[in-house]
């Protein structure tokens, strides 16, 4: 395990921590620290908020990958197009 440092301008950060904080959960209880003693609502509340910031990160990479699949030419999208230009001729 390694320590992670809060930075309040990454919600990265603040996700880690936070399964940090799960994955210690049975360790806490069974220490009865009472320095970091969380009640069974406020863990709740942390398995939701470790929910929401999963979901964040993906739209984040989801998100990421649009950006850089739009700025690449060799997309999925633009390799269906055809290899030559169409030209439309005008008969009057």
């Amino acid at each position: 395990m390694c320590a992670i440092l809060d930075q309040d301008k990454r919600w990265g950060i603040t996700c880690l921590m936070i399964k940090c904080l799960l994955d210690l959960k049975p360790y806490l209880e069974e220490m009865a620290n009472s320095s970091v003693s969380l009640t069974d609502e406020e863990w709740e509340q942390l398995q939701q908020l470790e929910a929401i910031f999963v979901t964040l990160s993906k739209l984040k990479r989801l998100h990421a990958q649009v950006l850089a699949d739009l700025s690449n030419p060799s997309t999925e999208r633009d390799r269906l197009r055809p290899s030559t230009p169409c030209t439309t001729v005008l008969i009057i």
